[in-house]
């Protein structure tokens, strides 16, 4: 019963939701990739053997993928036999999960939860482990997966004070969807507390740290640093600031404050890089709107502009790994709450976030105790980015503090491996 009224307010969600779906479909170019394995009428190219081990990881979108990687590769590593699929929410998400994870034997969008469609693509990939990265919980996908035998952990667990509150107020749905999952691998103390008053018991969560403190991309040459910069127009001179991983309205708001920044730093050169692609043109219009010359990456020349828009996928790690100091987005929009303000500071490079962290508190604490970076409200931007550009000083104290934290933080992968392979008999 429980599970008819669950698809019908799915469905219900789905009819009110199709004319914003549409639009985004048609005008903006939105789930052009994925709208058809979403909607379960195309199904993941995999067949398991027999008596195959089958593993299947799911990541929300980028920053749950780039978490997984660690633990992906030691799996990869322990059990070569064993089959790994790798399940993405969001379009942004696959792509970087097919970047980073090409091992995988397969990527493929999970599809919406109807009791239908996740029965019939379980029947077929068979899987014997259901990984969840961080917090996206789906009642059928579980209630499901553990019927046929699979074992269910959630790993780099955590859940928003706003969502926990919601699942406090439906004790009932909370029971029905935590049940199923066999253990809980937790970011932090706040997460496994949080997770404890929603009804789960102590002895099913443990403390295993973050995946992403152990995310170690491969680091350019420095003959491969010298080639990227000379591909982007920056000179021996020139300073670099990343802009990343933004959304609207920041760039406008960024913008401004570079304006004035540029008129004291002239050979500031800066990579703006925003969140999702879709938004790339829509970016190029605002510059263009604000007079501001620019370049953008997929013109393939050299720019002698002091803006670059990088418009494709999976650069932002190396513009980082060239930068004199980054700014990470989704901090100064309360409807995003925050990304990845360690990505920078692992290349040793000081970052600035806004006041919205909300859906990284962990990441906001350790890097605000340990010094590598700094919360700065947009009116505060101008004179913090001028002290760290124009002081030498300055600036290598921050980056004497991103490594120590580098450092400091890592072992999560080890952690929650063994959580969750302990007793595994492959």
């Amino acid at each position: 019963m429980f599970s008819f009224f669950y698809n019908f307010s799915l469905l219900l969600l789905a009819l009110f939701a199709l004319p914003k779906l549409l639009w985004q479909w048609c005008v903006q170019g939105k789930y052009r990739q994925s709208l058809k394995a979403r909607l379960g009428i195309s199904s993941p190219s995999f067949t398991p053997q027999k008596g195959q081990e089958v593993i299947w990881i799911h990541a929300v979108s980028v920053g749950e993928t780039r978490a997984a990687i660690p633990l992906f590769c030691k799996i990869r590593a322990a059990y070569p036999n064993a089959a790994i699929l790798i399940s993405s929410t969001t379009e942004t998400g696959r792509a970087e999960a097919m970047r980073s994870m090409p091992e995988a034997d397969a990527h493929f969008f999970l599809p919406f939860d109807l009791s239908w469609i996740i029965r019939r693509i379980l029947r077929q990939l068979q899987p014997t482990r259901l990984i969840l990265c961080e917090s996206d919980f789906w009642h059928h996908l579980l209630k499901i997966a553990k019927e046929r035998g699979a074992k269910i952990h959630l790993v780099n667990g955590k859940v928003s004070e706003r969502s926990c509150r919601r699942f406090k107020k439906s004790p009932f749905f909370a029971r029905q969807l935590f049940a199923h999952v066999d253990f809980f691998c937790v970011q932090s103390e706040r997460y496994r507390e949080r997770f404890i008053s929603m009804g789960i018991p102590y002895e099913k969560i443990d403390v295993t740290g973050n995946l992403k403190f152990d995310l170690r991309e491969k680091k350019m040459s420095m003959s491969e640093k010298t080639t990227f910069k000379e591909s982007l127009g920056i000179t021996p001179h020139d300073q670099v600031l990343v802009v990343g991983s933004t959304h609207a309205p920041e760039e406008d708001r960024i913008l401004s404050i570079l304006s004035l920044v540029w008129k004291k730093i002239p050979d500031l050169k800066v990579l703006l890089v925003p969140r999702h692609p879709e938004r790339f043109n829509e970016v190029a219009h605002l510059l263009e709107q604000k007079a501001i010359a620019f370049c953008r990456l997929s013109e393939k020349r050299n720019a002698s502009e002091r803006l670059i828009l990088i418009d494709r996928m999976g650069k932002l790690n190396q513009c980082y790994q060239i930068a004199d100091i980054a700014i990470v987005g989704g901090s100064y929009t309360s409807q995003v709450g925050g990304h990845n303000i360690f990505e920078p500071i692992a290349f040793g490079v000081p970052v600035f976030f806004g006041p919205y962290m909300h859906s990284q508190p962990d990441l906001e604490e350790i890097v605000l105790t340990s010094g590598s970076g700094k919360q700065v409200s947009i009116e505060q931007l101008y004179e913090h980015l001028i002290e760290v550009l124009e002081k030498p000083a300055i600036r290598h104290k921050y980056i004497d503090a991103c490594h120590q934290l580098a450092q400091s933080t890592k072992g999560a992968t080890e952690r929650t491996f063994a959580h969750l392979f302990s007793s595994a008999s492959f």
